[in-house]
């Protein structure tokens, strides 16, 4: 599997982006499939979108959607900065490179014409492939965050997932927020189970300078 789109992970079953980690072969999913409509499948809403801005779109994907809406001039995958997590180590990845072996979370950057970084994407699963998140952030030329959205699925604690969307200050303040459950497979709204209290926070970070690769990006 290729990086130029690996930030991009889950993206397609989750937040209408282009691959899952599933995927990929380092992580080989065990049990049914987080795509293709298996027990990992996360809630989609139909062809025009889920009422967060989270479904499957017609057009230009959701994230290129996204990423546009950020100042970027080009969201497309050949122009962001990709990165991959092994251990505890972020590392950057050339394009059309291999995914590296046993990494454990990715990372796609996109800058305007400035060279301000405007939208970042996170995602990370366990090695079944069952328990994963994805994360789009938007950021201000100033470097801090506008709004993000974060998706987390657990099929083994509650066969369910969390959808967050928030919208920030330049403090770094939640001005805005919105948390939606849903039942997977299903994908119906439901009331959060009692599992979702073990769930973690999502992976928001509030400015560009959180970024675990930031270093490495404000190199390039």
């Amino acid at each position: 599997m290729k990086l130029s789109n690996l930030a991009l992970v889950f993206a397609t079953v989750a937040l209408g982006g282009s691959i899952s980690f599933a995927q990929v072969p380092s992580h080989p999913p065990t049990g049914s499939s987080p795509h293709g409509g298996g027990a990992g499948a996360p809630p989609q809403h139909g062809t025009g979108g889920s009422p967060h801005g989270m479904g499957h779109g017609s057009g230009k994907s959701v994230t290129t959607q996204f990423v546009s809406s950020c100042g970027v001039e080009d969201p497309s995958s050949k122009a962001s900065l990709d990165y991959a997590r092994v251990g505890s180590a972020w590392q950057s990845v050339p394009k059309g490179a291999n995914a590296p072996d046993n990494y454990s979370a990715v990372g796609q950057v996109w800058k305007d014409k400035a060279g301000k970084v405007r939208a970042v994407i996170y995602s990370d699963s366990n090695g079944a492939g069952d328990q994963m998140q994805f994360s789009r952030m938007c950021f201000r030329a100033d470097g801090s965050l506008e709004r993000a959205q974060n998706h987390y699925i657990d099929i083994p604690g509650c066969k369910c997932s969390r959808i967050v969307e928030a919208s920030y200050d330049a403090s770094g303040k939640a001005v805005k927020s919105n948390e939606t459950y849903y039942s997977m497979p299903d994908r119906d709204k439901i009331a959060p189970p009692a599992a979702t209290k073990k769930f973690p926070k999502p992976t928001i970070y509030k400015s560009v300078r959180e970024l675990p690769f930031n270093s490495a990006t404000a190199k390039k």
